[in-house]
């Protein structure tokens, strides 16, 4: 499996899980590794190596609802590290932009990004459900 069609796939994996937890809202979070091992019970293959190279399916995920609907927060910001708590700093220029912010990436101190992800997390109870692209074109391909 080549790392382009290992990122599709694990997407396509990916993606329900993500719309289900932020479904549930209540500032619902996944870690990579709890991410990692619920893509595996899906099928997903299992020694992917670091987990960041989660970063390109997430990306595509993000680009695909962000595509979607500019009123659907960014969906995979609700993957965060075990150690920080945080997503990674590639989610941050979906977050600005979703905030409608004037400001450069990366959003700032950890601090400083905490405070802005807690308020695309709050907004997922109340958002969309970000199923749109079911029965369009595959989004992630």
């Amino acid at each position: 499996m080549t790392a382009e069609s290992w990122s599709i796939a694990t997407a396509r994996l990916a993606a329900p899980i993500l719309v289900e937890i932020a479904q549930r809202g209540e500032h619902r979070l996944i870690t990579y590794g709890e991410l990692h091992e619920r893509v595996i019970e899906l099928g997903g293959k299992a020694h992917v190596g670091s987990l960041i190279k989660y970063a390109t399916p997430l990306g595509r995920i993000a680009s695909a609802i962000e595509a979607m609907d500019e009123q659907i927060p960014p969906l995979t910001a609700i993957v965060v590290s075990a150690s920080t708590g945080l997503p990674s700093e590639g989610i941050d220029l979906q977050v600005a932009r979703y905030l409608k912010l004037d400001t450069k990436y990366p959003l700032g101190t950890s601090q400083q990004r905490r405070t802005l992800m807690a308020l695309v997390w709050n907004r997922f109870g109340r958002a969309p459900q970000a199923t749109a692209w079911h029965g369009t074109p595959d989004p992630f391909g």
